[in-house]
């Protein structure tokens, strides 16, 4: 699947974001409390703003590492561009040549004997480079 990665990585911001939410409450809960001057109230709001800017730099972290999986996705177009130019270039290999081209672009091959499905999990640079020489090529000619 192409959106595998991104989306777990979402799914990771959902326990930084319920600590905030959690660390907020307390707060209020805490300047409600008479006796907000108190050293226990004090040092207690001290130890949750801490621990909110830990969580909100997380959740910032989480977002970025989103954003750069974002960046290498492959779109389902570049495959099948790249598949549809990949027939003629396969005809053309020696077997040393195609070998060397399915290491390239095939990063891992999953076989499910229960549901005897294949995945294929391909290298997203593999892709992207023969995608853009495709494109470069196509560009050439018209």
């Amino acid at each position: 699947m192409f959106m595998d990665r991104p989306q777990v990585a979402i799914s990771w911001v959902a326990p930084p974001k319920r600590d905030l939410e959690r660390y907020h409450a307390e707060i209020r809960g805490l300047v409600a409390e008479p006796g907000v001057g108190s050293s226990r109230i004090s040092s207690r709001l001290a130890d949750l703003q801490e621990r909110i800017r830990l969580a909100e730099q997380r959740v910032t972290e989480i977002g970025n590492e989103v954003d750069g999986l974002r960046r290498h996705m492959i779109d389902e177009d570049d495959v099948a561009q790249a598949l549809a130019a990949f027939d003629p270039v396969w005809d053309s290999l020696t077997l040393r040549e195609q070998s060397r081209l399915l290491h390239l672009l095939i990063e891992q091959v999953d076989y499910d004997g229960r549901t005897d499905d294949i995945s294929i999990t391909f290298h997203p640079t593999g892709i992207e480079t023969l995608a853009t020489e495709w494109a470069e090529k196509q560009e050439s000619v018209a």
